[in-house]
């Protein structure tokens, strides 16, 4: 019975010695200690005093930006810094789904470097800013099939959207963001990150994205001219003025949609209103709307030359007409 306890002992002292060898064998160990790496957090400085969008038809408004790259372990030295701008242009295709034009695919245009002496160090800002005009340089030329048939349209010369021009380059629904590449001195490139550094991490992030913002300007006074069809009393015509009061967020009261019209031929209220300007396009604010029946805005616009402000409008009989506004 002794001899079968040694042989045991025996048999158990060299299992916890080959254990712990294979422990210590670096091929075996399931742990990789993780590499060191670089991000980077941008951002546009102050953005309640500075722009953080661009402004529909004023193209010398830039918006700044700050970057720092981010060495969390001390372990990398950034020497080279790429930026790249996107820039997306959402449309509605011929069988009116939403779509969105690449036009810098996902990777961008590059469109500035630092290097060298110009790349502070850890966690120090570097500044920048984008313009429109910056914007317009990189993709002047670009075109697009925007119907799927195999040939591209350029985007300054679309039929689809007028608006668009060499002196007005970009319009509401168009949306931009500028990402980066890092570069380290030992010759490191760090171009994708994890979603979590993306979006999670405080103080890092893979890209600043902003769009188009209209500012609206129509408050005052104005002289119009109306002219329409009632139901049962024949077509009318009125001249008369209207103010534009503002109300904040491109919201505007007026005194009367119809522009006399109610009063006029049937002795009613006028038909006070709230419109909204968005981005040259004129809509009734159904939300804070209330008349003794309903009425719509069918159309409307702002001609950004002149200011004339062009409303179409009708009732539930049927009643419609259209209001041009003259700034005086």
């Amino acid at each position: 019975m002794k001899r079968i306890s040694i042989i045991n002992s025996t048999f158990l002292l060299l299992s916890l010695l080959i254990g712990n060898t294979a422990c210590e064998d670096e091929e075996l160990n399931p742990y990789v200690e993780p590499l060191p790496g670089v991000h980077a957090f941008a951002e546009v400085p102050n953005p309640g005093e500075n722009p953080t969008s661009f402004i529909y038809r004023d193209p010398s408004v830039a918006i700044p930006f700050e970057i720092e790259w981010i060495s969390v372990d001390r372990q990398l030295e950034v020497d080279r810094i790429e930026l790249y701008l996107l820039f997306n242009e959402n449309y509605v295709d011929e069988d009116g789904n939403p779509q969105i034009a690449r036009h810098g695919g996902t990777a961008g245009k590059l469109f500035q470097t630092f290097e060298g002496e110009a790349v502070p160090g850890n966690r120090e800002d570097i500044s920048f800013s984008v313009s429109q005009a910056d914007m317009y340089a990189l993709y002047q030329d670009a075109a697009y099939d925007y119907d799927g048939d195999g040939e591209t349209t350029p985007v300054y010369s679309n039929p689809m959207t007028p608006n668009r021009t060499a002196t007005v380059p970009f319009i509401p629904g168009d949306d931009f963001a500028v990402k980066w590449i890092l570069y380290t001195t030992d010759g490191l490139k760090y171009d994708s990150w994890s979603p979590s550094v993306c979006t999670e991490l405080p103080g890092a992030n893979c890209e600043v994205a902003w769009g188009m913002q209209c500012v609206s300007d129509l408050a005052g006074t104005y002289t119009y001219t109306t002219s329409g069809q009632t139901d049962g009393r024949g077509p009318f015509e009125f001249t008369g003025t209207e103010t534009f009061t503002a109300l904040g967020g491109g919201k505007y009261s007026i005194a009367d949609l119809s522009s006399g019209m109610e009063p006029q031929v049937w002795e009613n209220p006028p038909v006070a209103a709230t419109l909204i300007d968005a981005c040259g396009n004129i809509q009734l604010d159904a939300a804070t709307f209330s008349y003794i029946y309903a009425y719509e805005v069918t159309g409307g616009s702002v001609d950004p030359d002149t200011g004339v402000i062009t409303v179409m409008w009708q009732n539930v009989y049927g009643e419609n007409g259209i209001t041009i506004y003259t700034p005086q």
